[in-house]
């Protein structure tokens, strides 16, 4: 089936390309003074959209207007089409030349119209040989308006010409970029070894910012800008433009390394343009941490970005970071899905394949810090004109038909120019110490990390170069001595330029709240943690924070801890770490802290070396455990902001450090209820978006917790009992159990036993803990399958219900038993008391009740057919940055139940329904909404999908829809509508057109 959206961009994207050809072609013409994207504004005298792009004197006169068809491979252009274009191009504009480019094959007739317009000798001659090719007993209407042509206008049909392209889109690319080197060699600009890709992916952002100017002000591309733009220094487009997003490059690019290893980037262009044994070609860059891998892959993004139309970077550090990355890249290359793109890892996976796989264009995907190929396998197409680079600290693996690259030190030369920049020397001063910078080098291996530290240490600590040779004399000493700290397979002199850094932060350290100090105790949580997005103020919290208390009211707080810059300055302490560099400033979170502002937002990245080294200096240290526990609870108190806030970025940023922290818990045997608690917040995460193996597996670790960290914390045991029956229930309503429907049934029975026995016993506590755990319970259990429950759960809910009758009321019962009654009232059709007892519970903002009022609201709007007012709602509840991502039960509840209503009206030929129904299925994560339905459910809402693209004039599968045709559509309002009024609805209800139709 043709893709008519992606038909249309890679129309576009010749057209552009095109368009800045002709521009750098005429760079020094000094007759051009601008050209004009998409033609002249829409209040000049264009008509239509007949002028593509055309080039304007100094006094605005128009030398050149063209217009441009792009064909599918091996289609042709008919002499009526380029007629009809060209005659449109004369129409709308008064140029003194016209052209019709194009990349199709000219048929016999178009060959005979290109030859008229270049051979006839006058006017006249011109309009008998239009009439010749379109004669009145073929072609009468075609007769008739070359009869019709004045003069005027037959005149700018003889100044115009059909220009046949026969390149693809990658030798476009190519002359391109290698017009853009001619050009910047020939003005002493030289651009061999700096980005031309991303200098002409920037120049056809610059197209396409202008082509987007409805208003047409901002049409015009003078030449002495674009020239501008061109000849940009080469030290600037190196390291500036690499941290910028051109439009082709999904995820966050590294910044373009200022020193160019140009042996190796040669290595590896050649891996890549190796002719292709297989469809996807493959190519590991394998080395040690810190010898540049993936500074080698960003400069061949910066070299090649122009080569490809899409480019995924990958961090691969954590199954958390990938997944994100791709999340990114499936919104990229699917417009579509943006706003709703948390699919399961396995959906996920398979729509990236197919995406990928659809794609026209070339494609690069980089996985960052991979473990293995085994790693990137699923995500990676068997057929598509793609290339992946992995970068790997795995050199033993068995990498396949990828081809290797084994990243070593840096050429001499390379780590002089290195030292020069970190240095900051002058010209003159670097040929002054030329001798001093290549004993430094070779002191420091020429490794890119122990480069970047030594110099760091010395420009910070202002050591002068005549002295570097006694910083050499301690670093070999230290090399000597320090074993423990080094890392396999790293060299002695790279741990310990390392470890003077640390020494030196350490002898700053002077009282106990010393920037040095501090910093040091930042630098050790964060060896902890993944190394890319860690909180700075979380770190700052764990190191001059102190730990909290271990008392019940303590532990019961999960609030973020900050530091009062007047007690610890956040700045100052990075700064710190900067000297030596040691971190770097990463993206920010997503949502900051009202009461601390953007600050609270800043992370910060660590080197996975840097990491290494300081875990083996503090891994003897006896206050280790009290430290990692500490680190667990700032970490844990974090991840519950991010959940309580729905916030769902923040929270799988969280989640890659509580799980990498985790992992070195577990590695030590350490176990605390702190502990218990991060796994539960992990699990509740995890089960939110219906990652049930992950939520099992946490809630299980957090129950091995607390059973073994006396005396049993039992409100924790009992929160991931619950959390963990919830997993299991959902999945045997899902249908996914491995083990048999019995014996899943008799774990959720087995849990939720301990569960009521345990709120039994708190019954008479005037906590009113014991209710919120049978509320929650019997929430639980009121989803049923469709058979009803089994025996044994029933008995719990009758249990339940009746410990619910008994208890005194409690605040969160109170705002439960209103949402319950809101429930009640819908289903009796009392719309507008459902909507004041809704609007009540959303102005209290209590969590646990906020989402499920919410959802309550729009059905009752809908339910009193407000269509506006619902769509009102919907949009700010959807659309809101900490939305329903993580409300996912309560998002498949809206999205069924009001969906089925609105569908109802659509096939009642109501107009209102038609864009809630829209709006509904438009909805964030809709994929993972769909993936925790239950077989009916799903069936339901996959037919309101087929409802809503056939009113929208969309294609069908007809399989498809006679299959879910047998779907009923029972409102949980009362009525039900078979399958027989769909197939009238098919046949008979008109469709809903939009403007653009």
């Amino acid at each position: 089936m043709m893709d008519g959206g992606r038909t249309a961009a890679r129309g576009f994207q010749y057209q552009y390309h095109r368009t800045l050809e002709w521009l750098v072609a005429h760079l020094d013409d000094p007759a051009v003074a601008a050209v004009r994207v998409e033609g002249p504004a829409p209040t000049e005298t264009a008509v239509g959209d007949s002028v593509d792009f055309d080039a304007q004197r100094d006094d605005g006169s128009v030398i050149f207007a063209a217009q441009v068809k792009s064909k599918a491979l091996g289609l042709q252009m008919s002499a009526p089409k380029a007629f009809d274009a060209l005659l449109a191009l004369a129409k709308g504009s008064t140029a003194e030349r016209y052209a019709l480019v194009t990349n199709a094959a000219l048929d016999a007739t178009a060959q005979r119209l290109a030859a008229a317009l270049e051979e006839a000798s006058d006017l006249a001659d011109l309009r008998a040989r239009l009439a010749s090719l379109f004669p009145k007993t073929k072609a009468p209407r075609r007769a008739e308006q070359v009869a019709r042509l004045d003069d005027e206008l037959l005149a700018r049909l003889s100044r115009s010409r059909i220009q046949v392209d026969p390149r693809d889109d990658d030798e476009i690319r190519t002359d391109l970029r290698e017009a853009l080197r001619t050009y910047r060699n020939r003005h002493r600009e030289g651009l061999g070894d700096q980005s031309a890709g991303l200098l002409s992916g920037y120049l056809i952002s610059e197209v396409l910012w202008r082509a987007a100017d409805t208003a047409g002000e901002r049409a015009a591309f003078d030449v002495a800008s674009l020239r501008g733009h061109v000849l940009v220094p080469g030290d600037v487009l190196a390291s500036a433009l690499g941290w910028k997003d051109w439009g082709s490059i999904v995820g966050l690019l590294p910044r373009v390394p200022d020193v160019s290893r140009r042996a190796l980037l040669n290595e590896l262009c050649a891996a890549v343009d190796t002719p292709r044994d297989t469809p996807v070609r493959r190519v590991a860059l394998l080395g040690l941490s810190g010898i540049g891998k993936s500074s080698l892959a960003v400069q061949f993004v910066a070299e090649r970005a122009d080569a490809y139309d899409l480019i995924g970077w990958i961090d691969s550090e954590t199954p958390q970071s990938m997944l994100a990355s791709f999340h990114a890249l499936l919104a990229a290359m699917d417009p579509a899905v943006t706003g709703r793109h948390e699919f399961p890892p396995d959906q996920l996976a398979h729509r990236v394949r197919a995406a990928l796989g659809r794609l026209s264009g070339r494609w690069l995907l980089v996985f960052d810090n991979a473990g293995s190929v085994r790693d990137m396998e699923p995500w990676v197409p068997a057929l598509g004109r793609g290339d992946v680079i992995l970068t790997s600290l795995d050199a033993a693996s068995n990498y396949g038909d990828a081809k290797r690259v084994n990243v070593g030190t840096m050429l001499r030369d390379e780590a002089v120019a290195l030292l020069t920049r970190r240095l900051q020397l002058a010209v003159a001063d670097q040929r002054t110490h030329a001798e001093v910078l290549d004993r430094l080098a070779a002191g420091l291996g020429d490794w890119p990390l122990a480069l970047e530290l030594g110099a760091g240490y010395i420009y910070s600590c202002g050591i002068a170069l005549t002295g570097v040779d006694e910083y050499l004399t301690r670093l070999t000493a230290r090399a000597l001595s320090d074993h423990d700290s080094v890392p396999p397979g790293y060299p002695r002199t790279l741990v310990a330029a390392l470890g003077l850094s640390l020494d030196k932060i350490t002898a700053r350290s002077t009282q106990s709240l010393d920037r040095a100090q501090v910093a040091l105790g930042m630098l050790i949580a964060a060896g902890y943690l993944a190394s890319q997005r860690i909180p700075a103020h979380l770190l700052l919290a764990v190191a001059a924070g102190g730990d909290v208390g271990l008392d019940a009211e303590a532990e019961a707080d999960q609030t973020p801890a900050f530091m009062a810059p007047e007690e610890a300055d956040l700045g100052e302490h990075l700064r710190e770490l900067r000297r030596f560099s040691l971190i770097g400033e990463d993206l920010p979170l997503p949502h900051p802290f009202p009461a601390i502002g953007p600050e609270s937002a800043r992370t910060i990245t660590v080197n996975t070396v840097v990491q290494v080294v300081v875990r083996a200096r503090v891994g003897s240290n006896p206050d280790l455990p009290t430290g990692l526990k500490s680190l667990a609870w700032h970490v844990n108190n974090w991840l519950h902001r991010s959940l309580a806030l729905g916030d769902a970025e923040g929270t799988a940023v969280l989640q890659t450090h509580g799980e990498r922290l985790l992992d070195h818990i577990e590695a030590i045997g350490l176990t605390s209820q702190r502990i218990a608690l991060l796994y539960g917040n992990l699990a509740g995460g995890y089960s939110k978006r219906c990652q049930d193996e992950t939520a099992a597996h946490c809630y299980l670790r957090a129950l091995h917790h607390v059973d073994a960290s006396p005396p049993t914390n039992l409100a924790l045991r009992v929160q991931n009992q619950l959390g963990l029956a919830t997993v299991y229930w959902n999945r045997v309503l899902r249908e996914e159990i491995d083990g048999g429907e019995d014996a899943a049934v008799a774990d959720v029975a087995s849990l939720l036993q301990e569960v009521l026995r345990q709120a039994e016993a708190w019954s008479h506590e005037p906590s009113g803990a014991a209710m919120k755990i049978a509320l929650l319970a019997a929430n639980l259990l009121s989803r049923s399958p469709v058979e009803g429950l089994p025996p044994a759960l029933e008995r719990l809910s009758k249990a339940f219900a009746r410990l619910i009758s008994r208890l005194p009321a409690s605040e969160y019962s109170g705002l439960r038993a209103q949402l319950d009654e809101a429930e009640v009232q819908l289903q009796q059709r009392n719309f507008r008391a459902a909507e004041s007892i809704c609007r009540h519970l959303v102005a209290r903002g209590v969590a646990d009740i906020d989402t499920g009022a919410k959802r309550l609201l729009i059905e009752a709007l809908i339910g009193q057919e407000r269509w506006p007012s619902a769509l009102g709602e919907i949009h700010d509840w959807a659309q809101s940055p900490t939305g329903p991502r993580l409300a996912v039960q309560d998002s498949l509840d809206l999205i069924h139940n009001a969906g089925v209503v609105c569908a109802l009206g659509v096939m009642q030929r109501k107009d209102g329904p038609t864009k809630v129904l829209e709006a509904l299925l438009d909805w964030p994560s809709f994929d993972v909404v769909l993936n925790a339905a239950t077989p009916g459910e799903r069936g339901r809402i996959e037919l309101l999908c087929v409802i809503n693209d056939y009113v929208h004039g969309r294609d069908l599968d007809q399989d498809r829809l006679w299959k879910l045709a047998r779907v009923d559509l029972a409102s949980p309002y009362g009525g039900t509508q078979s399958w027989q009024l769909l197939r009238r609805m098919v046949i008979s209800v008109p469709r809903v057109y939009t403007d653009a139709d």
